[in-house]
């Protein structure tokens, strides 16, 4: 054997500027850009999903303020009702409901 020789496998590897590491410098190149799309990715998932708990939060207001509206107006066509009824014996509310042109039946 010569005294230069390497004697196991680990000894024989590729100088620092071989052909190999110059190679994989773009395998590297396409590992931090894939990195930065799957973050990128993840990113828009995340405002997804807030975007999506946004809309839920904003339909159920939405959901609540046309129930409070259909109470509302339930109520005054209840106190219309009865306006129209005490309208048959009182000249004044006669009076009121030919001023605002309110009449049974719309």
């Amino acid at each position: 054997m010569t005294p230069n020789a390497p004697t196991s496998s680990a000894e024989t590897s590729f100088p620092a500027d071989g052909p190999l590491l110059k190679r994989n410098h773009a395998f590297w190149l396409l590992v931090v850009v894939e990195s930065v799309l799957v973050l990128f990715l993840v990113y828009e998932l995340k405002t997804a999903f807030q975007v999506k708990a946004r809309f839920a939060a904003f339909r159920d207001g939405q959901i609540e303020a046309v129930a409070q509206a259909e109470n509302a107006s339930a109520q005054v066509q209840a106190v219309l009702q009865d306006f129209l009824q005490l309208s048959a014996s009182d000249p004044q509310a006669k009076a009121l409901l030919d001023k605002y042109h309110i009449q049974a039946g719309r």
